[in-house]
């Protein structure tokens, strides 16, 4: 099933909800929020400088936090920003022809998201066998790997009898344990991939996906990554929020800094799209917000 633009911030929240069926207590780092048994703050890009990063992994562990459902970022892997991790599980939902301002091609991409899925970065992986990309990282990746499918019943997690509408996502999940019934409460067919990423991910740690499949339902909603005004160019800042589809969700076991954007001129990285924001405007339009919130 084709995956939704908010992939990753699905599967992260579902991953999270499974994890807290079973009982595990979490922490959560996803584009949108920072979250733990001591609270919640708002994220500033999807993931976190590498010591803001370790200071927030030191804190979940002080709270007695099992587990970590995370968002990584292509960009994020290439800055060295998680090269301090050891993730327990990877995974991989699909790549698309985004965030090619930063890598310049397909190929610099997907090697950018097949660093992690070594034996000194993780311990096992986790891919979609729908997915292109996701299907040759499988052949190459040199630690275990899961994999999930909506097509392929040969997948290790696979659901068939899809059924969507107004009030949720409903269908039937296959796995080396046994059968079971799924319902979400999350519309779309697209969540169905979202599901099995989480579940497959659990299911790689032997965890009980069965009885983790059974707490899905208790998302009801996931809120979607900030979007950018009308009229204002995406940040081309190396840690700029990213809202495409393609990050790898990670689950590690176990004072924010920012760094400015320099607008340039420079053309709407959107497939199709033609829309040019010269840099001196987009200066001119932040000066006037900045007069207007000292007065």
């Amino acid at each position: 099933m084709p995956p939704g633009p908010e992939t990753v911030f699905a599967a992260t929240y579902l991953l999270d909800a499974a994890l807290g069926t079973l009982g595990v207590v979490t922490g959560m780092i996803s584009g949108v929020t920072v979250r733990g048994p001591g609270g919640a703050r708002p994220a500033t890009r999807t993931t976190p400088e590498a010591a803001v990063l370790q200071r927030i992994l030191a804190e979940f562990r002080e709270q007695d936090v099992g587990a970590v459902p995370m968002e990584v970022s292509s960009h994020a892997i290439v800055q060295g920003l998680v090269d301090g991790v050891w993730f327990r599980t990877v995974a991989f939902t699909n790549l698309g022809p985004d965030h090619l301002d930063f890598h310049g091609t397909m190929d610099r991409y997907f090697a950018a998201k097949a660093a992690v899925f070594t034996p000194d970065r993780a311990k096992a992986a986790v891919v979609n066998r729908d997915d292109e990309y996701a299907r040759r990282l499988a052949a190459t990746a040199r630690i275990p790997v899961w994999t999930h499918s909506t097509n392929d019943t040969h997948a290790d997690l696979y659901a068939d009898e899809i059924r969507c509408g107004a009030d949720g996502t409903d269908f039937s999940l296959h796995t080396p344990d046994g059968y079971a019934r799924v319902r979400l409460s999350l519309l779309g067919p697209h969540q169905v991939g979202n599901a099995l990423t989480a579940l497959t991910s659990l299911a790689a740690t032997g965890a009980d996906v069965l009885g983790a499949a059974a707490g899905l339902e208790t998302l009801h909603g996931v809120p979607g990554p900030p979007r950018r005004r009308p009229g204002f160019p995406r940040p081309r800042g190396l840690h700029a929020q990213h809202v495409g589809p393609e990050r790898v969700v990670a689950v590690s076991a176990l004072a924010d800094g920012r760094r400015a954007a320099h607008p340039r001129d420079r053309r709407d990285r959107r497939p199709g799209s033609e829309q040019t924001v010269p840099a001196r405007a987009h200066c001119r339009r932040v000066r006037r917000r900045r007069r207007h919130l000292i007065r």
